[in-house]
């Protein structure tokens, strides 16, 4: 797509889709490749999940929220990952503050600042 390589995401119950797209291939930047899909906002958000998809390298992905907390999760068989924010978390504004990227031994490889979508 123009130089452009796309992640395209397709809300199975929902049908919506939608796209984060990155020049020079997915990992050329980046180790991590993601986009941050919610519904309502941005006085409250109803649903939020950050999905995306990690380089070879990559063993595990970690969200850290805006209030500090953090939880990691394991990536599927191509590197797949998605994370869902809990409806507590959305109460209390715990929204997403960063990503990190881990290779094994749990060393961290790559971490992207994100803007808090308020």
């Amino acid at each position: 797509m123009g130089g452009h390589t796309c992640l395209v995401d397709h809300e199975v119950h929902s049908g919506a889709q939608g796209s984060t797209c990155v020049e020079g291939g997915l990992f050329a930047r980046r180790k991590l490749v993601f986009s941050v899909n919610f519904e309502g906002g941005p006085e409250r958000f109803s649903n939020m999940v950050v999905l995306g998809v990690a380089a070879p390298e990559i063993s595990a992905v970690a969200l850290t929220r805006s209030d500090g907390s953090a939880s990691r999760t394991a990536l599927g068989p191509n590197g797949e990952f998605a994370i869902e924010l809990s409806a507590d978390e959305l109460e209390r504004g715990a929204l997403p503050a960063a990503i990190s990227a881990y290779g094994r031994g749990v060393r961290l490889l790559d971490r992207i600042q994100m803007p808090v979508p308020r």
